[in-house]
């Protein structure tokens, strides 16, 4: 993760630029991180110039999922996540065609919902509202296999305790 400038404020109404395979699971956790984060509208288009003046845009997907999302990144002058391994992601902000941006660029659609977890962590709510850290994140798994072991010590999980098991797995990438 390196800083590369000023943080993307999100105000009141935020656009959602997806495309056709943008992950449904990860364009609702977005969508449920910024109305949790105090942005009170959140539009889903399918391209930059439906943004309202000076809102921000959030780029959902990588080259396979959202093709507008390669052409922001080469606007950050940011290398994509083409050449991560498998679920692997770049998250990058700043201004892509007049809009602060936030780009959430996987390698797949796991990537993205990596991404889309570490977007939830940058979040921060200041005197002017909810900002994204100025940042580009490049990041992937370091190990193909992750997961917990329900072992046969003590006792069994709840099926609550496993899907709150999941939930935690999920943002914690």
């Amino acid at each position: 993760m390196k800083a590369t400038g000023p943080p993307v404020r999100l105000g009141s109404s935020v656009a959602l630029l997806t495309g056709a395979s943008s992950d449904p699971s990860t364009v609702s956790a977005v969508t449920s991180m910024l109305t949790t984060d105090g942005v009170q509208h959140v539009d889903q288009i399918s391209a930059a110039s439906s943004a309202a003046a000076g809102e921000t845009v959030i780029y959902v997907g990588g080259p396979d999922e959202n093709a507008a999302t390669a052409g922001a990144m080469q606007t950050l002058g940011v290398t994509g996540a083409d050449a991560l391994p498998a679920e692997g992601y770049v998250l990058a902000t700043g201004t892509v065609a007049g809009h602060p941006s936030v780009i959430l660029d996987g390698h797949d659609a796991d990537g993205t919902f990596y991404a889309a977890q570490t977007l939830r962590q940058l979040i921060r709510q200041g005197a002017s509202g909810a900002s994204v850290a100025g940042v580009e994140v490049r990041d992937w798994p370091g190990m193909a296999l992750r997961g917990i072991v329900e072992g046969f010590y003590g006792p069994e999980y709840s099926d609550a305790d496993r899907v709150s098991m999941f939930d935690f797995m999920a943002a914690t990438r």
